[in-house]
């Protein structure tokens, strides 16, 4: 994979056949006291921790 950047500094894969440059508004882990089940069972164990939710404001679309 190769990367470049946009005007904005967003990195992106050359490679890829659609970007979506965003603007972060908002970012916070997931609750684990929220999960059901199976995310719970997934979670329990997983080596990289909980995720992140991100909400963005799309600023830039391109597609090759």
């Amino acid at each position: 994979m190769h990367t470049a950047y946009t005007a904005n500094g967003t990195p992106y894969y050359t490679e890829a056949t659609m970007v979506i440059e965003c603007k972060k508004m908002y970012a916070a882990p997931f609750d684990p006291k929220g999960f059901k089940e199976v995310p719970a069972q997934m979670y329990s164990n997983f080596p990289a921790g909980i995720h992140w939710m991100y909400i963005g404001e799309v600023i830039n679309a391109w597609k090759k």
